[in-house]
């Protein structure tokens, strides 16, 4: 039988969880703001669907075992999306 993945340990796992949480968290607020003005700014509306996008990318673009890539994303991201006003205004 072949590995499906990477040998990792638990607490990788959740670390990988923890990003992609914090992940999901960004493309909540993106998507409220989105929802919030697309009829009064379709352009806003467009550009933070493109960073949505990004977000998206980034979220497929890691694996459980890439320790820095997740440890990054917890500490930045995380640390953004503590003011989630802030974190629209500086996408």
């Amino acid at each position: 039988m072949t590995r499906i993945a990477n040998p990792h340990t638990h607490d990788q796992v959740v670390q990988a969880e923890i990003a992609n949480e914090i992940l999901n968290t960004a493309h909540s607020i993106i998507y409220e703001r989105m929802n919030e003005i697309e009829a009064k700014d379709p352009v806003e509306a467009a550009r933070l669907f493109e960073k949505s996008r990004e977000i998206h990318a980034l979220q497929r673009s890691f694996d459980v075992v890439d320790d820095s890539t997740v440890e990054e994303i917890i500490t930045v991201w995380g640390e953004r999306l503590k003011d989630p006003d802030s974190f629209l205004r500086d996408l």
